[in-house]
Order: C-alpha cells, then structure tokens, then sequence
C-alpha cells in the first residue's frame, strides 16, 4: 500500500484532469452529469458563505459555486489542473491555489462552508486530512463531502479497481468514520432516471467483473477484436477510432446531452445501498437546514 506522501504525489502527476465538454463516450458524459448534480447541488446552501473547494481538479465545480456564494477558494495537488483552472475560471474572481495535501494556506476558522468530492477515498491518512479540513472551517460551518457508493462497485473485501482509490466507502462506513470527527453527520444517496441509472451501474459492474477475473487469477482468453486492434498498422487504428467516435459515440453523447441536465438527478436518504453516489453532509451544529436544502 502506499503512504500517504506517495499517493499525494501520484494523484498530482497522473490524475485525470475532468472533462467539460467533448465526452469520449455516453459514460463519461453521465458520469460528468454525477459530479456536476453534486456541484449544483450544494451551490444551493452557499449563499452568503465563504467557501473552500477541496480538491477541486479543474475548477468547474468551484465556478459553479461561485455564481451564487460570498467567495470561493480552490485547492488540488495536480499542478495541472490549477493551471486549467486558472486560465479557464479566474477572472470570475475565484482563488485557485496548488497545495502539498497535507497542509492547506489558510487561516484558523476562514470557511463557512467546505465542499470536498470524490477526494476521501483516494486519502491513505484521513485523520490528517479532517483535523486540517476541520482547522480552517468556522465553528458553525459545515462540510459537504461525496464519494463512490462501494456497494455497487465492489463486492466485499475487494480491493477499489480504481488505481487511484485507497477505500471506497459503503454509506454506513462513511457515516461511522465521519462520526469520528463531527457531531452531526448525514449521508444522502444520489438517484437519477433509469436510463442514466441503468448506464452508470452497467459501467461500474463492467469493471467490477473485469476486477473479479483478474483477482481469480484464470487466464482471459483476449476477445477477437482485441486480437485485431493488436495487430493493426497504428494509422488504421486512428482512422478507425475516429470514425467510430463520429459516428457512434457523437451520436449517442448528443442525444443525452439533449435528454438530460443535472437536474435530472436527486439525493435522498432512502435505499442508500443502491444509490449512483453517496453525499455526506457533516457539522458540530445543527444541518438538517442544510439537509433540507439538497433534498427538497
């Protein structure tokens, strides 16, 4: 297993930098409309808050935020995405900052409201990564995390097929561990139409049965149009790919860009076990003004 100063230094060289247009495939683009619904979601409970995005990759969520909070800074290990960020976001007043993920450059207390998605489970030492999130949030502040939902992606005791993923969370395991810390903790599962449930969940079993056959240690007899792809003239390969792409996967991105936004997803605390994602809402005060807001 790695140590934290090491996957620290693994999610900033070779992290992914999150897509905002121009989706390779449906699944991408449904998983892009995953992060974004959280984004908007909690945009609804910054107003008037200052507000620091914790891991913010590329800064869109934060430019979400932005439109409606009192202020907003952004922070990630990946100089890369910062850079992005700031080319892309930073005449709209936000402040993007590179930090060493461990600790952040901000005062005691400095923060009504801290979002921090999809980041958890990619931290080996948690204990650190709260006490200092905890440091900079006001006394009557709260934190907004999300984070896969394991019970559709894995099945018990598998390790995350994810590189980058230390631990993916249940939602009782996330709520135990963040009870740790917090007083008040709520965790809410995020559900959508059956087509853009049905893509997401057939995208996660996929890699989840790739995973069980590799962890079985049978040999996997490699498809035919692998077979193919090996061999093929490289020139071939990208004409082909592109063709396919123009043809197929344009049109099928397209066709869900016209059917669905963000706004056709929802959180809710009932049947958190089948959920597309968990959201985790934690404070040392009272959040169920906080819980209304994303669920109502």
């Amino acid at each position: 297993m790695l140590t934290q100063d090491e996957m620290i230094g693994l999610q900033a060289e070779k992290h992914e930098l999150v897509k905002l247009s121009q989706f390779d495939s449906k699944e991408e683009f449904i998983l892009h409309l995953i992060h974004e619904a959280a984004y908007n979601y909690a945009a609804m409970t910054s107003i008037g808050k200052n507000v620091l995005d914790l891991g913010c990759n590329t800064g869109y969520g934060s430019n979400i935020i932005n439109k409606k909070c009192k202020s907003i800074s952004g922070v990630d290990v990946s100089e890369n995405a910062i850079t992005f960020a700031l080319r892309e976001f930073s005449n709209n007043g936000i402040d993007f900052k590179v930090v060493n993920g461990k600790n952040l450059p901000f005062h005691d207390n400095q923060f009504d409201m801290i979002t921090s998605f999809q980041v958890i489970e990619h931290i080996v030492d948690c204990s650190n990564f709260i006490a200092e999130l905890k440091r900079v949030l006001s006394p009557n502040g709260f934190v907004i995390f999300t984070t896969p939902n394991s019970c559709i992606r894995l099945d018990p005791g598998m390790k995350p097929w994810n590189t980058f993923h230390v631990k993916e969370y249940t939602a009782n395991e996330i709520e135990r561990l963040l009870s740790e810390f917090f007083v008040n903790v709520k965790v809410l599962g995020l559900f959508a139409t059956e087509e853009i449930t049905t893509i997401e969940k057939n995208r996660v079993f996929s890699a989840r049965n790739n995973c069980r056959l590799r962890n079985s240690g049978v040999k996997q007899e490699m498809p035919l149009f692998q077979k193919i792809d090996s061999v093929m003239p490289y020139r071939i390969k990208i004409f082909l790919k592109k063709i396919h792409k123009s043809i197929v996967t344009n049109k099928q991105v397209v066709e869900l860009q016209k059917k669905y936004t963000w706004r056709d997803l929802c959180y809710s605390d009932k049947n958190l076990d089948q959920s597309l994602d968990l959201m985790v809402i934690c404070s040392n005060e009272e959040i169920n003004y906080v819980v209304d807001e994303i669920t109502k």
